[in-house]
């Protein structure tokens, strides 16, 4: 018997089931139809560890039957309303700009950036040598300015980097690196300048990248072998395309920044300060009686920075951050630096992409709104199997008591009995994926009696079931 979280996940990677101009229909479930074209498609694309046995007739109608039990599922969620619950909605919303978003990016950097054969040849002849690198990585260029102006007196580097670079990973080591080539993980500019450098010497200026600036010290440049141009033609090709992808972006940032331009509500900032201070404090406290962090309705819809008809409010700031570690939070207490997170943040980027979408009508594209559709499906279907399935089954210890006696030839090792304590978790999660099963199962034949379904059996019988190597 599956299980039933595969299940699942068979009916939410069939949402795309749906929409074909094909004539022949397999089935219609609800108002829903299901042509031969899609089934036969959802089919070749499907994980075969979700497939049923065979491809004769019996495989085909228990093909079948899931995706109408899937569409008869969306269909239910939309009436019963779940793309209005809050968490729903919020996961729609969010999913909805990560798809505007790469569509834009796409649209934007992906379609004009031309890798030519002579890229390829400079950057394998890069590749022919690797650095050893030390950096010092800070937010803003006055504080770069200044630790240079130490280095160059003397100061020693490990410990500045140390006390003072905010990537956490090298500045244990005091910034140390390790060997990097071209095609490494770092930004385009930080490679273009560590090039130009010479073993032991320190970068004249701070190398500006999205990350902050650097202060970078090449501590040694050496030799590598590589593999034959040809073999190495793909990794070529690859690191060729993110580094002129990694320079455009940047390019089209700096353009949008210009032309979008974020305006800080100074009036809400201080407020904004306050919370984000009530919120660490509540986190920090260690107390039995520990403090709940809340905003009130009004404080949560304070404006804090409008770009273009588009705000960002104290709410949506909080929400996105939910999902953030504390040592990434935004603090509070200090108006000035507050400020420059706010109108250089990746928050308020992301709204001037938005700004940027809106403008172009990306999210007019017929493609784009049904591959959106599709994707809240996904999400409330999730939600609906929770409601319906997951929070009305439970497994007592009583009833896994009674397995474990039921059996217990089926809970020994090396021929001893394992103790019911040692097991009891196993068992009851066991019976739980019985129970969810088999309430699955139940609610499929429950929504057959409110929505209509027909099985055309001309049409199944023409369908060619191939599964893609």
């Amino acid at each position: 018997m599956r299980r039933v979280i595969g299940y699942l996940f068979l009916l939410l990677i069939l949402l795309s089931a749906c929409g074909s101009q094909s004539k022949s229909v397999v089935a219609t479930a609800g108002k829903r139809t299901i042509t031969l074209a899609n089934f036969e498609k959802m089919y070749t694309e499907m994980d075969p560890r979700f497939l049923p046995e065979g491809t004769g007739s019996e495989a085909k109608h228990q093909f079948l039957n899931d995706m109408v039990n899937k569409e008869l599922m969306a269909q239910e969620a939309w009436k019963l309303g779940i793309d209005k619950v809050k968490n729903v909605q919020w996961q729609i919303g969010e999913q909805r700009k990560g798809i505007v978003l790469q569509r834009l990016y796409e649209e934007m950097i992906s379609k004009k950036v031309k890798v030519k054969k002579g890229d390829l040849s400079d950057q394998y002849k890069k590749r022919s040598e690797e650095f050893h690198v030390k950096h010092i990585l800070v937010r803003d260029q006055k504080e770069a300015d200044s630790l240079l102006v130490e280095l160059r007196k003397g100061a020693d580097f490990d410990t500045l980097a140390q006390s003072h670079s905010m990537d956490r990973r090298s500045s244990r080591t005091g910034g140390d690196m390790g060997f990097i080539t071209a095609g490494s993980a770092v930004d385009p500019q930080f490679e273009k300048a560590m090039y130009r450098m010479k073993q032991g010497e320190l970068s004249s200026a701070p190398v500006k990248t999205e990350a902050g600036y650097h202060i970078i010290k090449v501590i040694e440049r050496r030799k590598r072998e590589q593999d034959t141009f040809d073999k190495e033609k793909t990794t070529l090709e690859k690191e060729v395309r993110q580094t002129k992808e990694k320079l455009l972006v940047a390019k089209v940032i700096e353009d949008l920044k210009k032309k979008y331009v974020a305006k800080l509500e100074e009036k809400n900032l201080e407020a904004f300060s306050s919370i984000l201070q009530r919120r660490e404090n509540a986190a920090m406290d260690t107390s039995r009686t520990k403090p709940e962090f809340k905003v009130t309705p009004e404080e949560s819809s304070l404006v804090i920075v409008r770009v273009g008809r588009r705000a960002i409010t104290v709410g949506q700031y909080l929400k996105v951050e939910e999902a953030l570690p504390m040592f990434q939070w935004t603090r509070g207490g200090n108006l000035d630096l507050l400020r420059k997170l706010l109108a250089q943040g990746q928050y308020t980027m992301n709204e001037i992409l938005f700004a940027e979408a809106d403008k172009r009508g990306i999210e007019k594209d017929r493609a784009l709104k049904e591959e959106l559709q599709r994707k809240a499906e996904e999400l409330m279907v999730t939600q609906l199997y929770y409601e319906q399935i997951v929070q009305k089954a439970s497994v007592s210890d009583e009833e896994a008591k009674g397995e474990y006696q039921r059996d217990p030839k089926a809970y020994e090792k090396d021929g001893k009995p394992i103790p019911f304590d040692t097991i009891k978790f196993d068992i009851k999660q066991n019976l739980l994926v019985g129970k969810q099963e088999e309430a699955l199962q139940n609610y499929f034949a429950e929504l057959r009696k409110s929505y209509p379904v027909k099985i055309n059996e001309k049409v199944l019988e023409k369908a060619k079931l191939q599964h893609a190597k």
